[in-house]
């Protein structure tokens, strides 16, 4: 860009028209900055459909072969599918469809409808009483903040009614999408009736169903004309109160009698229920909000927060709202807290052009930094991108790079001004000279990023937009360098007329400079084999370093899963949960909690790893003061457990970032035979459960239950005029309750539920004794026409594409990283894996399989990127050899950045590794711009040798410099959870790439292209 068309001189020239443009862009960056989404995690897609069915009364492995397996046979034909997953229990299954992750995100509803459609297609295949399927494909649906219900005397009903006022409210917010209402505890009508009754007044239950359905049924009642009218019929008897129900008649051998004379019938709820919800130890209903894409979450808060307040007036005395969650707060915190660290590192980067450029010279650049970010926000805004862990990171690692161009023109035109040139040739010096290779620089940067924005995976998704905001941020402040900056010094700066002639880089310090740089060039070998040598032990370190996908957050939340043996009902895991809420209840820190008894949480933070619904579940989620009381009430409660509830398995763990991975070991088999599945299962838990690392061992089918297997004995049956549904019917009855109708009340749809009085139901012991009418009117006892035995049977089957599949799960100490431990116990099962036979294998789950996958969809692309900087290297230098030697300079940033994790013990996460892939970019760009003053120095006369160390001593001030600014930029990250590792590395990173840029590409340069020395002093200073 040295002829020609000069951007910097026409910006200048029509200053006007710049000045303009600078107030644009000013305006539309401060524009978005208020208007720009915030939110705490960036968006991804969950590429998961769950589908639900049920089929009441079936085994577990009778659901898999005729309700499972035919679904998944269909299900395999789902275009771009991953994975298929089932989870089997007594009467339900869930089946879980993965996509693959490199499919377009935006096709995945489509997907999902054609799910749909394959499903309904085979539905007349599933046995006779199976309910659903039911579809759910909205996992990545977050609430953006949830409100308890509660209060001492209010029933389950009542609580449901106020937050549905509660609901109708909060929808008419802006930009609230939909409110959920969860913990609602379902009603029935109960009818108690005894054996004892039904025998002495010869009834059956047939009988009793007949009259409740005969009564309260809709059913077609006709029409009769009148002329040309149509009058509908109706037909009056529908129940209309509980009362109603009571008085249904019965015909008892000639003679009416009614249902309340011979049951207790009542209104309730199921029993056991399966689903319920404590906030601070009392039952509670949420209200759980979800806003619109796109929107500013603090915005939507703040709108519920005043709908709420007006809501709270009218409530009756005693009800109880909490806040459980609310996004609001911790992205308000998390915004302010990164626009402190921006604010921080803004002043760092200042300082630094202050100190070294002077008070009108930093200006200029300091000028730059608004004007950047600006443009940044207002590309951010266009491409629909939030204010979010991700983003604000990007911003802040940007802000050491979009200085650097600025830096490079004002630090070349205040050292022509100090020459003796006229302001406007100084300022339009560096485009003619530096513009290009600094341009070359920036898309090199840009490109080091690359793999990041291009990353085909749900990890991609969720830190593309650090490529974004990064790769705008450096584009645009190439732009401002060379178009507003020169503007700008133009007039701030003074011109200096009296130094014509002046010779720079002739202090003190720049002598002893030439002389280092002309000892490491004519020291070479050694300079090139240490830093080889620095580069293998660098490389050698990366193997010892904690291995990690992403880290943990520094959210003060937890959370604590209790899990009970496989079998127990939601009354056990609920008293599990009380006796943990009364310790939690007695610790110092503690904000709140709520727990969730038969299911986890719902997603109340995008990456939380749901559990399913388990009766033998509860989840407790707390909430600390902050992250030191977090931490000590993890050991605290874990310790609790262990030595005060035994039987029950605890998980305490902190929230993850990035996609979910679940257990932290996580390794798991397959194969046809589900026996010969749980033999290899049981030797690998016998090497994990050696592993002192590890402990909470267990699988996922959970333990065995004990089942009562019942065997009718048909030729009695037959001869009292039975079958075996009317035993079943009896034993539904006796013991769970039989459904036998509805009642409509309003909008609500109650069963009808006839069970057994409590005190006839709760015994094991009454089993055989339970009675089973005959046709004939008589009763007779279970134990006449039926043996039984009791048996176990798997609690949970779990598949994988179809195969009966294990996974050996553990936690592990908080100083311990899941990759590294997988790794471990996977290397020791060699000898299982030896084992094996055919169709069986053993694959690493969570962390590992996770990390592999996101890292492949980056590593996929990093040949481009490759492939993309050696085509702008053959562009800038239009030869092989220099830009060879430039590729050549890339990994050298691997040096420092092992070394500083290495000293740190920080892990080598996902996130480093996109630091590191990252750094080859910013130290290419530092190289391009010295080899092309190399190669302009002998252009002009200097003979090789001097024209090296003169382009090192010219650019050792801006290298200095932008190095500075980036590194101040890095440190303000380094206590971040997300980013700390990642800013560690590249502090480390940039610090001996800067040095070895200075020493070590001088030496490979002599070297490549074989230069001799030059027969001068060194240290003086050369004039071209």
């Amino acid at each position: 860009m040295g002829k020609g068309f000069n951007i910097s001189r026409w910006g200048i020239e029509n200053g006007s028209f710049t000045l303009f443009i600078i107030i644009v862009a000013a305006a539309l960056g401060v524009s978005a900055f208020f208007t720009l989404g915030q939110k705490e995690d960036p968006d991804f897609t969950i590429r998961t459909m769950a589908i639900d069915v049920r089929w009441p009364g079936a085994p577990a492995e009778e659901m898999a072969r005729q309700v499972v397996d035919k679904l998944e046979v269909k299900l395999q034909e789902t275009p771009h599918l991953e994975k298929m997953r089932s989870y089997t229990k007594d009467g339900h299954a869930i089946l879980f469809l993965s996509l693959k992750e490199d499919f377009d995100s935006a096709e995945v509803k489509n997907i999902w409808y054609q799910v749909r459609k394959k499903v309904s297609d085979i539905k007349y295949a599933l046995p006779p009483g199976v309910i659903g399927p039911f579809f759910n494909d909205e996992f990545g649906d977050t609430y953006i903040a949830m409100y308890s219900l509660s209060g001492s005397g209010f029933s389950f009903g009542e609580l449901r009614d106020q937050a549905k006022q509660m609901r109708d409210r909060i929808l008419a917010v802006k930009n609230v999408e939909k409110v959920d209402i969860l913990g609602e505890q379902p009603e029935q009508v109960h009818v108690d009736l005894s054996d004892a009754k039904l025998a002495q007044y010869g009834l059956s239950l047939e009988t009793v169903k007949q009259a409740l359905v005969g009564t309260n049924e809709m059913f077609p009642q006709g029409s009769v004309r009148a002329g040309t009218l149509q009058i509908p019929m109706r037909v009056d008897g529908a129940y209309q109160s509980i009362d109603d129900i009571a008085g249904t008649r019965l015909n008892v051998m000639g003679r009416v009698i009614r249902l309340g004379d011979i049951a207790e019938i009542r209104r309730g709820y199921a029993d056991p229920y399966e689903y319920r919800i404590r906030v601070n130890g009392a039952n509670s209903i949420l209200v759980c909000v979800t806003m619109s894409a796109g929107a500013n979450v603090i915005d939507v808060g703040a709108g519920v927060a005043k709908a709420l307040d007006v809501l709270k007036k009218d409530l009756p005395n005693g009800l109880t709202v909490t806040e459980v969650s609310n996004q609001s707060h911790v992205v308000r915190e998390y915004v302010g807290e990164f626009q402190l660290k921006l604010a921080m590192s803004v002043g760092m980067v200042l300082l630094v052009s202050f100190f070294s450029l002077g008070l009108k010279t930093g200006v200029v650049v300091a000028l730059a930094v608004p004007l950047v970010l600006a443009i940044t926000f207002a590309v951010m805004g266009m491409l629909d991108i939030s204010f979010q862990r991700v983003s604000l990171g990007a911003i802040i690692i940007s802000l050491g790079l979009l200085v650097d161009d600025a830096m490079v023109t004002v630090e070349m035109m205040k050292r022509k001004i100090e020459e003796g040139w006229q302001k406007k040739e100084a300022a339009t010096f560096a485009y003619s000279t530096v513009a290009f290779p600094m341009l070359t620089g920036t898309l090199i940067t840009v490109a080091g990023f690359l793999p990041v924005g291009l990353a085909q995976s749900s990890t991609g998704e969720y830190v593309r937009s650090l490529f974004l905001v990064v790769g705008t941020a450096v584009t645009a402040s190439w732009f401002v360098a060379v178009f507003f900056t020169p503007y700008l010094g133009c007039h701030l700066l003074r011109e200096q007329p009296d130094k014509k002639g002046h010779v720079p880089f002739q202090s003190p310090f720049y002598i002893r400079l030439r002389r280092v740089i002309d000892r490491c060039m004519r020291h070479r070998r050694t300079v090139i084999f240490s830093t080889a040598g620095l580069f293998a032990l660098g490389v050698a370190a990366l193997p010892f370093l904690p291995k990690q996908f992403f880290p943990y957050s520094d959210s003060p939340i937890f959370l604590v899963d209790l899990w009970s043996p496989e079998g127990s009902d939601t009354t056990r895991s609920e008293a599990v949960a009380r006796r943990v809420e009364l310790f939690l209840a007695g610790q110092p820190g503690v904000v709140n909690f709520t727990s969730y008894v038969g299911a986890g949480a719902p997603r109340f933070y995008l990456p939380l790893d749901q559990q399913l619904t388990n009766t033998n579940l509860a989840q407790i989620v707390v909430n600390a003061k902050d992250v030191a009381a977090r931490d000590r009430l993890l050991k605290a409660v874990a310790d609790y457990v262990a030595d005060n509830i035994p039987g029950v398995r605890c998980k305490v763990e902190r929230l993850n970032l990035g996609p979910p991975v679940g257990w932290p070991v996580n390794i798991r088999v397959s194969g046809p035979d589900a026996k010969k599945v749980r033999l290899l299962a049981d030797k690998m838990r016998a090497v994990v459960e050696a592993d002192p690392r590890t402990f909470a061992v267990h699988d996922d089918w959970h333990e065995e239950i004990p089942t009562i297997a019942f065997k009718a004995d048909q030729g009695r049956l037959l001869g009292m005029g039975l079958n075996s549904q009317v035993v079943k019917l009896a034993l539904q009855t006796e013991f769970s309750g039989a459904p036998m109708g509805y009642y409509r009340e309003g909008k609500e749809l109650l069963p009808i539920v006839i069970r057994r009085p409590e005190g006839e139901r709760d015994s094991l012991a009454k089993l055989m004794s339970a009675n089973i009418p005959t046709a004939t009117g008589l009763w007779v006892p279970l134990s006449q026409v039926a043996d039984w035995n009791v048996d176990f049977a798997p609690g949970v089957i779990w598949r994988r594409d179809r195969m009966p599949t294990i996974t050996l799960q553990a936690d592990i100490p908080a100083d311990c990283q899941p990759k590294d431990v997988i790794n471990d116990l996977y290397a020791k099962m060699a000898s299982i894996r030896a084992e094996m036979p055919l169709g069986y294998e053993m694959k690493m789950g969570g962390a590992v399989e996770e990390g592999a996958k996101a890292e492949a969809s980056v590593f996929k692309f990093v040949p481009l990127a490759g492939l993309v900087m050696i085509l702008l290297l053959m562009i800038q230098t239009r030869e092989f050899k220099p830009s060879l030697m430039i590729l050549f300079c890339a990994p050298l940033g691997v040096i420092g950045a092992a070394l500083a994790l290495f000293a740190t013990q920080k892990p080598f996460g996902f996130v480093v590794i996109l630091g590191v892939i990252a750094l080859a970019g910013m130290i290419m760009r530092n190289a391009i711009i010295l080899v092309d003053q190399i190669q302009r120095n002998m252009a002009e006369g200097l003979d090789n040798w001097t024209a090296v160390v003169e382009a090192t001593v010219s650019r050792f001030r801006p290298i200095l410099l932008t190095a500075t600014a980036d590194v101040l930029a890095f440190l303000t990250l380094t206590t971040n959870a997300f980013w700390g590792p990642m800013a560690i590395a590249m502090t480390g990173g940039m610090i001996v790439a800067t040095i070895l840029i200075l020493t070590f590409v001088p030496a490979l340069y002599v070297v490549w292209f074989g230069l001799k020395p030059a027969n001068i002093s060194a240290g003086k200073a050369v004039v071209s």
